[in-house]
């Protein structure tokens, strides 16, 4: 697949055609703020991956007793919280954070995707709470929990159904996103850490 390098603040990123082209069909935005929302939804997304991947290693490393993980996976997991809790549904539309609140930013998104995206952010952040409690062994950790799992599930049936009707990245990610957040709140709830 073709790929085109972009410099967008001296930065040089690689995106396929099919991104790019993917992007240009909001209506009637310029390129450069095309390119912009793209950039800004790819660095998001990076530091979604890198904190869920710090979240698994500290956790690891946490059941293996190494000193101070217990910090570093509390700053990490809250972090995620806020991430999902408040830009979730940024995060999940690929909108630009600073357009949130311009009219323009929601154009070709229904209501019902957007309060979707809203659900699903909260159902995460929910679960984020759960697991951490469960982990540091704070109280109330199973409501969270249990509350987090039951979000989860629904969501989690709900974005299949609607994937398999309209084969959207949109909800490809989110079910990758759901599944994840699902088995890291079944693996706490099995084993007791």
């Amino acid at each position: 697949m073709p790929y085109r390098r972009f410099a967008y603040d001296d930065t040089f990123i690689y995106l396929s055609v099919k991104q790019i082209s993917d992007h240009n069909d909001f209506g009637n935005w310029s390129y450069r703020r095309t390119l912009a929302t793209i950039l800004t939804t790819y660095y998001m997304k990076k530091i979604e991956l890198i904190l869920i991947i710090i979240v698994l290693v500290s956790l690891l490393l946490k059941i293996l007793s190494v000193p101070g993980m217990s910090l570093f996976f509390t700053v990490s997991l809250l972090i995620l919280y806020l991430l999902y809790f408040f830009i979730g549904f940024v995060l999940f539309n690929d909108l630009k954070l600073s357009n949130i609140l311009k009219k323009d930013s929601y154009t070709g998104l229904s209501i019902l995707r957007i309060m979707g995206s809203v659900g699903v952010g909260i159902a995460l952040a929910i679960a984020c709470v759960g697991i951490l409690y469960k982990v540091q062994h704070w109280n109330d950790a199973n409501l969270y929990l249990y509350l987090g799992l039951a979000l989860i599930c629904i969501l989690l049936i709900i974005t299949i159904i609607k994937f398999n009707l309209s084969k959207a990245d949109f909800y490809k990610g989110l079910i990758i996103r759901l599944s994840v957040f699902l088995l890291m709140s079944i693996f706490v709830l099995v084993f007791k850490i």
